[in-house]
């Protein structure tokens, strides 16, 4: 398997897979934990359906109710979501995985139109 991971590209395969190896059956991932309940928007690219599989495998809490969600991936559209949720793009959840740690959410945040948020600099 080591010879097809693409490490150089993707430095956390290799991690992923030797932790995966050594915990066997009670290997649980907790890379999305932090983050809370998560809702993926029904417009997002990648497709929500592989979003949803990457967010699985990497121990995430998914919520199909926006009102629920303390985070939500995409444009989230008018109104529905919860007080205080962080909307980001879906490159939190691909850089996050390529990095191998829940990266800081504020770094990812949109607008409703998908136009990235960005931190005032002191």
């Amino acid at each position: 398997e080591g010879a097809f991971e693409m490490v150089s590209e993707f430095p956390a395969a290799q991690f992923f897979r030797l932790e995966h190896q050594q915990a066997g059956l009670l290997y649980r991932p907790v890379l999305f934990h932090p983050a809370g309940s998560i809702y993926i928007s029904h417009n997002t690219k990648p497709p929500p359906q592989e979003l949803e599989k990457l967010l699985t495998l990497a121990g995430a809490k998914l919520t199909a109710s926006k009102r629920k969600a303390e985070v939500c991936i995409g444009m989230s559209g008018l109104g529905g979501g919860g007080e205080g949720m962080a909307v980001v793009s879906e490159s939190w959840i691909i850089e996050s995985i390529s990095e191998h740690v829940m990266l800081p959410i504020d770094d990812f945040l949109i607008d409703d139109n998908g136009i990235p948020i960005r931190a005032e600099s002191p």
